[in-house]
């Protein structure tokens, strides 16, 4: 136990430590999206047209597919306006009862957003939700590792690893539970029931396998091992309670609501398996592929787990929650091949532990964790460096998520025709000029009318295939010097005969202020480069950016 008084002057540190890390973070994530999203605050959550798009939040925001299935956030996202499963949210996810047993952050940002007065949430306010969570999280665990006597800059071992930082970009829901953690341990530690109640009840909707936590906390109170103080007993295993209870009646709601329960109703690869099997078959994989990253960072994953439940383990008896925590910690021992089949899966799950054996450094210096704790987190920043390449995400062709057996170019196509038209032959831009100007990139959608003037038909796939037919859009300044970093590649929308016309539309990324000629033509990889390059078979337009 730790003493249960709040020094002043180190709370005021640690709050405005916790306060840089928000603004920092949140800063450089306003830039990503500007660079890769056309500043789109919903770009982070990967719509996908698989799926679908929720009529009132598309309508609102503008939101369009920018891949074919995405990634769960969308899911997350949607649920923030529909909490209850009453409108169309659950026809736009992949497992409407799975995800739906995951309510806690949507719940959160629905409760901030309606109490600014907002019929839907905005989709910056969603994250910001998340990020305020994130740094809540960071302040409980530095002002714990400072009163402890510990260095605060270990906190960045869980804040900095790979897992936090990809998900936190993304939209993804684990950094809040990793945040919730750590405020419910240190609740528990510091004997603040008022604390551990809110943060566990939101903990256990945020991600079901913390109701492991929950309980092994209430069993450690009904056995006496762990003390909340001045409160009458049967008032403090009531009162412990409520977040399984909670748990229960939300898990019987959805399962209700979808007529089927969370667990029924996944499918495909288990969650679970035998003891790091997952690892050892995605290793096998990384291998075989030569992919570096994975190489690396599933060794590391394995390493972490392991080190952290020994780390826990060793210090139960002085780290009170460690009897409670260990089941949990187990029980990620066993995730199965869906969790682990890349970093961006494995690596949200370690948020937890790494939270747990920085905490640990109260109670004991060992060198070696403190160096895991730094491997994490320069681990956490180079491999999100190079997953986060920066590129443009454009609106997705509803075609390439639904013709996946569909014929494709198998050759080069002799002769290759066309004629484009449609076009104007000047046009005035005017590009967005906000405070993120200096790192901003957007795309505008051209319509062009396309004719075949060959004997082959253009088949939608594949998409940047060895001989996929793509729009081609390119730059020339006012020397007619090419702007190489401009250039797009846009694929077809739909199949094309012999003969046939069709309105296409073609995406431009657009260049600095100034005065340009937009030259867009139609090419096919691996085709004759020169079609390429003749203004003769393209359409050239005179545009001005504002």
């Amino acid at each position: 136990m730790i003493p249960r008084a709040w020094p002043r002057a180190p709370f005021a540190r640690d709050a405005l430590h916790a306060l840089v890390l928000f603004v920092a973070s949140f800063f450089l994530f306003q830039i990503w999206v500007h660079r890769a999203f056309q500043g789109h605050y919903w770009g982070p959550f990967l719509p996908g047209s698989h799926f679908g798009l929720p009529a009132r939040e598309a309508a609102a925001f503008g939101i369009f597919p920018t891949s074919d299935y995405g990634w769960d956030a969308q899911f997350y996202y949607y649920q923030s306006n529909d909490l209850f499963a009453t409108h169309d949210s659950a026809a736009h996810s992949d497992n409407a009862p799975y995800r739906y047993q995951r309510i806690g952050v949507p719940l959160a940002a629905w409760a901030v957003s309606r109490a600014l007065g907002f019929s839907l949430t905005p989709p910056i306010l969603y994250h910001l939700v998340q990020f305020g969570f994130f740094a809540l999280g960071f302040f409980f665990l530095v002002r714990f590792l400072r009163q402890h006597g510990v260095s605060v800059f270990y906190a960045y071992g869980w804040a900095l690893s790979a897992g936090v930082v990809n998900c936190l970009a993304y939209g993804m829901p684990d950094p809040v539970g990793d945040a919730l953690f750590i405020i419910a341990a240190v609740a528990c530690l510091e004997r603040r029931l008022w604390l551990y109640v809110p943060a566990a009840v939101l903990l256990v909707l945020v991600r079901e396998a913390y109701v492991v936590f929950a309980f092994g906390v209430f069993v450690l109170t009904l056995a006496k091992r762990l003390d909340w103080g001045r409160h009458r007993r049967l008032l403090q295993l009531a009162v412990v309670g409520l977040p399984g209870a909670v748990f229960l009646a939300w898990r019987k709601y959805v399962t209700l609501r979808f007529g089927v329960s969370p667990s029924q109703s996944t499918k495909g690869d288990p969650l679970l398996d035998w003891p790091f099997l997952g690892p050892w078959k995605s290793f096998g994989k990384a291998l075989a592929s030569m992919n570096r990253d994975e190489i690396v960072s599933v060794p590391l994953a394995v390493v972490i787990l392991v080190a952290m439940t020994f780390v826990i383990l060793h210090h139960r008896k002085r780290f009170a929650i460690g009897y409670a925590l260990l089941p949990y910690v187990l029980l990620l021992w066993g995730l199965g091949t869906t969790v682990w089949d890349d970093a961006q899966g494995y690596m949200k799950a370690l948020g937890t532990p790494l939270a747990a054996g920085a905490m640990c450094l109260a109670y004991t210096k060992s060198r070696w964790l403190k160096g895991l704790l730094v491997v994490a987190a320069v681990h956490g920043v180079v491999l999100n460096y190079r997953l986060k390449d920066i590129k443009l995400y454009l609106e997705w062709p509803h075609a390439f998520s639904v013709a996946s057996g569909a014929k494709s170019n198998e050759k080069a196509l002799t002769p290759f025709a066309w004629t484009l038209s449609g076009l104007p032959k000047s046009e005035i831009w005017e590009d967005y000029s906000g405070i993120f100007s200096w790192c901003h990139r957007s795309v505008r959608n051209v319509r062009v009318h396309v004719r075949n003037e060959g004997p082959e038909p253009w088949h939608v796939l594949p998409y940047y295939g060895m001989h996929a037919v793509v729009f081609s859009s390119r730059w020339f300044d006012a020397s007619g010097r090419h702007l190489y970093p401009y250039e797009v590649r846009t694929p077809l929308g739909q199949e094309v005969s012999p003969g046939a016309e069709a309105d296409l539309r073609a995406a431009v990324q657009v260049p600095p202020p100034g005065r340009y000629t937009l030259r867009i033509t139609l090419f096919q990889e691996g085709n004759d480069e020169s079609f390429h390059d003749s203004s003769e078979s393209s359409y050239d337009m005179a545009v001005e950016v504002r």
